[in-house]
C-alpha cells in the first residue's frame, strides 16, 4: 500500500515542510488550498520580504541580514515545531487557549509569529501562519484555520484516505 503522506503530496493536498532531522516517523506538512498554494508558507515568505519560495529558502539558509528579525521569527517557529513533533509531543493547550479547543488545533508561537495546525496520524498539518499584533487571536484567523482543516479532511476523504 502506498504511503498516505506521499499520496497527499502527489495530489496537492499538502506539501512537506521543514524536514525533520534523524529518523523520526513524524512529518510536518503545509496545507495546500485547491489552487496548490500554501497560505502558511506564503505568509512566511511575505514576512521575510521575499518574492517566492526559492528566494525565501535561499535567504533563509544563507547568512543574509535582510529582514533579520522576521527570519528569526520563522526560524524559531520552525525550531519549536520540529522539537515538538520530533519528541512526539503535542503542543500544550492551556486554559487560556480555550479558543483553540472547538477547532481542535494547536498554536506554535514565538514572539509575534504563530502557526496553527493539527495532527492527522503521523502528520502535523500547518494550516495557517500569522503575526499576532494584539493580545487576542483574531477570530478571522481561527475561522480560516477551521475552514482549511475541514477542507483538508474533505479532500483526503475524496481520495479515499479517510
Amino acid at each position: 500500500m502506498a504511503n498516505p503522506t506521499n499520496i497527499l503530496v502527489d495530489k496537492n493536498v499538502v506539501k512537506r515542510a521543514f524536514p525533520l532531522r534523524g529518523t523520526v516517523q513524524k512529518v510536518i506538512c503545509f496545507y495546500l488550498d485547491d489552487k496548490g498554494v500554501s497560505p502558511a508558507e506564503e505568509w512566511q515568505i511575505k514576512l521575510c520580504g521575499c518574492n517566492n519560495a526559492d528566494e525565501f529558502y535561499e535567504e533563509f539558509y544563507s547568512g543574509s541580514t535582510r529582514k533579520k528579525n522576521q527570519k528569526l521569527i520563522i526560524r524559531k517557529l520552525a525550531y519549536y515545531l520540529e522539537a515538538y513533533i520530533a519528541q512526539g509531543l503535542r503542543p500544550k493547550v492551556p486554559e487560556h487557549y480555550e479558543y483553540l479547543e472547538p477547532i481542535e488545533c494547536y498554536e506554535i508561537k514565538w514572539g509575534q509569529g504563530r502557526f496553527i495546525g493539527f495532527y492527522d496520524d503521523n502528520r502535523f498539518i500547518v494550516v495557517h501562519g500569522f503575526r499576532k499584533k494584539s493580545r487576542k487571536t483574531p477570530s478571522s484567523d481561527l475561522k480560516l484555520a477551521k475552514q482549511r482543516k475541514q477542507d483538508y479532511f474533505n479532500r483526503k476523504k475524496a481520495l479515499g484516505l479517510a
